[in-house]
C-alpha cells in the first residue's frame, strides 16, 4: 500500500517540480527565483523522506534511492544562479 502511495507522491512531485520550473523562469529578480526554487527542493526532499520512512518500515531501499535520485536531479533541473543573468 505504501508503494502505491509513493508513486502518487512521485507523480505529484514531478508535476510540482515542472510548475516550479515554469514559475522560476518567469521570476523577475534573482531573489524571487531563489525562493521559488526552494519550494522545488522541498518537494523533492519530501519524496526522499517518504522513501526513508518506507526504508525504515520495510527494509527495502528501492523507494529511498528513487527519492534520492529525484532529489539530486532537482539540483540539476532547478539550478540557483548567483546573479540576475539567466
Amino acid at each position: 500500500m505504501l508503494r502505491y502511495l509513493f508513486h502518487g507522491v512521485l507523480i505529484s512531485v514531478l508535476v510540482g517540480g515542472w510548475l516550479v520550473k515554469q514559475r522560476a523562469d518567469r521570476a523577475e529578480t534573482c531573489e524571487q527565483r531563489t525562493g521559488v526554487l526552494l519550494v522545488g527542493y522541498a518537494l523533492a526532499e519530501g519524496l526522499t523522506l517518504f522513501g526513508g520512512v518506507y526504508l525504515l518500515m520495510t527494509g527495502s531501499t528501492v523507494l529511498f534511492l528513487g527519492g534520492l535520485l529525484v532529489f539530486l536531479l532537482a539540483f540539476q533541473v532547478l539550478p540557483v544562479q548567483s546573479n540576475d543573468n539567466r
